[in-house]
């Protein structure tokens, strides 16, 4: 318990009462790998499957329409657009043929994408590929008026690569913090 109390004070719980040492002690046992308790002070404590962290929870992305050719810039990323020279499908770039307006927003319920393995909710993809239950809302969905095109760090729908060319290429290139 001394060492629960210590990691709550680090944590900035400046004075920790029993029964926060014994919610952070029921994180550590329960079997939700995605759980959380709050905390006075505005600090939240996740458990992320073997791990506790302090974290505070994203906001979802603000939606943007990505005209082509051009870019949007998230936190962290900068997604373009641009006419595809090569169809493309990888977690950080892929060629689709959209319809309408290509818009990048955060996951929503009922989201769902087909991978080699097949259709999927993007809810599933991510509790199988361990990503915090807190940070899913920050990880880019490009879609258009038909659905999903494709998930940064998954790749594209499959329904919706093109067999030829014409199409567009969709990239995510990593920023670092002071921009690039």
């Amino acid at each position: 318990s001394r060492a629960l109390a210590d990691f709550l004070v680090k944590s900035g719980v400046k004075e920790p009462e029993d029964a926060h040492i014994a919610q952070v002690e029921a994180l550590l046992y329960s079997e939700k790998p995605s759980a959380r308790a709050s905390f006075p002070g505005g600090v939240t404590v996740s458990r992320n499957y073997s791990t506790l962290e302090v974290i505070r929870e994203d906001r979802p992305l603000e939606e943007q329409v990505l005209k082509c050719p051009g870019e949007v810039i998230l936190p962290g990323l900068r997604v373009t657009c641009e006419p595809a020279a090569e169809i493309l499908n990888t977690e950080t770039a892929f060629t689709v043929c959209p319809v309408g307006d290509i818009r990048i927003r955060s996951r929503q319920s009922g989201d769902s994408i087909r991978l080699p393995g097949g259709t999927k909710s993007l809810k599933k993809i991510f509790i199988d590929r361990k990503i915090p239950a807190l940070r899913r809302c920050r990880i880019p969905v490009v879609c258009d008026e038909q659905g999903i095109l494709g998930v940064y760090s998954i790749g594209a729908n499959l329904d919706r690569i093109p067999e030829t060319l014409p199409a567009v290429t969709v990239r995510f290139h990593t920023t670092e913090e002071k921009g690039e």
